[in-house]
């Protein structure tokens, strides 16, 4: 897996400018957006989900106590829930 060091260098950037396009800050103009896509798209990065938790020391982990999980409507509210936060972090780009 690239590092975001490896996609800099590629891209002719600096690692700060790379952090910038990939978290969707401001601070860049289109053609650098366009080099670090290229540059993730051809050395196959994938975001490291929980290296990225550990550092901003958040998760999208929701913790849920029910008495019974054969309950049907204990099942059928984390079914709801489960199913929010799989449409909110589609539109939201996965952010959430």
């Amino acid at each position: 897996m690239a590092t975001i060091r490896d996609v800099a260098e590629y891209a002719g950037l600096s690692p700060a400018t790379v952090s910038r396009v990939v978290n969707g800050l401001v601070g860049y103009s289109e053609e650098t957006r366009h080099r670090v896509e290229e540059a993730v798209a051809r050395l196959n990065d994938e975001t490291d989900f929980m290296a990225r938790e550990l550092k901003t020391r958040q998760t999208s982990v929701i913790g849920l106590l029910a008495p019974m999980v054969s309950d049907a409507l204990a099942s059928e509210i984390m079914v709801l829930i489960f199913q929010r936060r799989i449409v909110e972090g589609l539109t939201s780009g996965g952010t959430k």
